[in-house]
């Protein structure tokens, strides 16, 4: 396992191999993420930080889903449910690489019967190193329909404290609300509840109110729900008052799971810093968690090309 750095402008990116993942993401010096300082910390972490997930981001509901006609059963590594991948998922595999100039483009063939699933799967992650940002896209390929909703799971901090205090800004009306096993049971209106993030809050405002679907999560881990429109639509932003620049995040998926780290492991990270609860928080843009019991959204078929994007965009503060 090796780091792989990439400046361009004001922006600079650390690049793991495992798990295709950003270890350091800075802008004007200032690292807007948690993470470790070695590769090898990063072998048995359990926390995601930073890496590319899949196959299949988030839950699915207690491990099992149908397709094309065939039952399929699935490690349950959360609880009653399939967390991510499962037990070995692509957070933890070495990814091949290749570098050309500001763009980094790592490959992982998912073999046929992975952790369950099935077909082979061709996973290509390219970041693009902006002056400005990062983007990643996403393209996959199967010589048999699979499921395949892949997203990176960085967790921010700006400021190395507690991220409670950090102004978030969800453009989105509606999250799907939970069941205590975190599995999405309906569609849930934001207005005048704890998760109403349409204008500039702060995390921690509301995040021990009295509200049943706190409780469920521990906090917010939550899906809000975006425009299905598979264009670049800006889903969120987020500062604080001692940052200098605001953070941005565009993605085509149809969703964005934002998590307050109600459960980081607390595992020593970069230079001492202590990757505990509420110490860094993920928004994670995705299909919808379940969705291939819901919906089938999460298929891709043989004769599809998965291609998703995010963008991670930094502009001054006024």
């Amino acid at each position: 396992m090796q780091f792989i750095t990439i400046k361009n402008g004001l922006t600079e990116v650390t690049f793991l191999d495992q798990g295709a993942t950003i270890v350091n993401l800075k802008y004007d010096g200032v690292d807007t993420v948690i993470g470790h300082d070695t590769p090898d910390e990063y072998v048995f972490t359990g926390d995601y930080l930073g890496a590319t997930i899949g196959r299949n981001s988030n839950r699915i509901k207690e491990g099992k889903f149908t397709l094309n006609g065939k039952n399929y059963s699935l490690a349950t590594n959360n609880g009653k449910n399939h967390l991510h991948g499962g037990n070995i998922g692509f957070d933890r595999k070495i990814f091949s690489y290749e570098i050309f100039d500001n763009k980094i483009v790592f490959k992982y063939l998912s073999p046929n019967g992975e952790e369950g699933y099935p077909g082979n799967l061709e996973l290509t992650v390219i970041y693009t190193v902006l002056p400005d940002g990062l983007e990643v896209q996403y393209l996959g390929k199967t010589d048999e329909d699979t499921i395949c909703n892949i997203t990176n799971h960085s967790y921010f901090n700006l400021d190395l404290e507690n991220i409670e205090n950090t102004y978030l800004k969800i453009n989105s009306h509606s999250l799907l609300a939970i069941d205590e096993n975190s599995i999405p049971i309906e569609v849930m209106n934001v207005e005048n509840t704890p998760f109403d993030f349409r204008e500039y809050k702060k995390i921690g405002r509301d995040i021990n109110m009295d509200h049943i679907q706190l409780k469920n999560a521990g906090g917010y881990d939550h899906a809000y729900i975006l425009p299905d429109d598979n264009k670049l639509n800006l889903a969120c932003s987020f500062y604080t008052e001692k940052s200098k620049f605001i953070v941005s995040i565009y993605t085509t998926q149809r969703a964005i799971q934002f998590y307050s780290g109600n459960f980081l492991s607390g595992r020593t990270g970069k230079k001492g810093f202590k990757n505990a609860k509420r110490m860094g928080f993920a928004l994670e843009p995705s299909n919808y968690p379940n969705g291939i019991n819901m919906d089938d959204s999460s298929i891709l078929h043989r004769d599809e090309v998965y291609n998703h994007k995010i963008l991670y965009k930094f502009t001054e503060k006024n």
